[in-house]
């Protein structure tokens, strides 16, 4: 009679958390030694289902957390399972200007289109002192610092998304 060991299945998505419509790697590589087959069911995501110890699938657009889930099996016929997730972070456009100067019309600096982000906002002036932060990222700055009109000029902006996710950084001009 022989033993056989069933295989121990270990999957990882890259990057983690993803971009919408990216790509995004499937690896199965730290499963166990003795496996000698993956199978990726990737659900809602196209194709469904694949061969292969590392695949690639394109991440939705929609923002939000999607199951993938591996079967491996050995020589014996022995299999396990592993569920691991693609999360795939929303989408934020940011002004390059704004002008709050009390005409209803860009009063306030904030995201142009934000889809399921969540985090901080941060605004530095040229000296790089912060003069606004809201850990809402669609909160809007006024353009005042401690209950006064900021100066016209050059501002920074960071957004740091709320559980990773790459940090979006740039520049804007405040205007009256």
């Amino acid at each position: 009679i022989e033993v056989v060991a069933d295989p121990t299945a270990m999957a990882r998505v890259s990057p983690d958390p993803s971009p919408a419509s990216s790509s995004v790697v499937l690896d199965g590589a730290g499963s166990s030694a003795d496996a000698l087959g993956w199978h990726w069911n990737t659900g809602v995501l196209p194709p469904g289902e694949m061969e292969g110890e590392q695949v690639t699938v394109i991440a939705p657009v929609e923002p939000g957390t999607y199951p993938i889930l591996l079967v491996v099996s050995n020589a014996g016929g022995c299999m396990d399972s592993a569920w691991t997730w693609i999360t795939v972070l929303g989408d934020l456009e940011m002004p390059n200007v704004f002008s709050p100067n009390a005409d209803g019309s860009n009063d306030q600096f904030r995201p142009m289109r934000v889809s399921g982000v969540q985090g901080t906002l941060e605004v530095y002036n040229r000296w790089g002192q912060v003069v606004f932060s809201t850990s809402q990222v669609d909160a809007g700055w006024d353009g005042r610092v401690h209950g006064q009109q900021a100066p016209e000029g050059t501002y920074y902006y960071l957004v740091m998304p709320a559980g990773g996710g790459e940090d979006l950084q740039g520049c804007f001009m405040l205007l009256r």
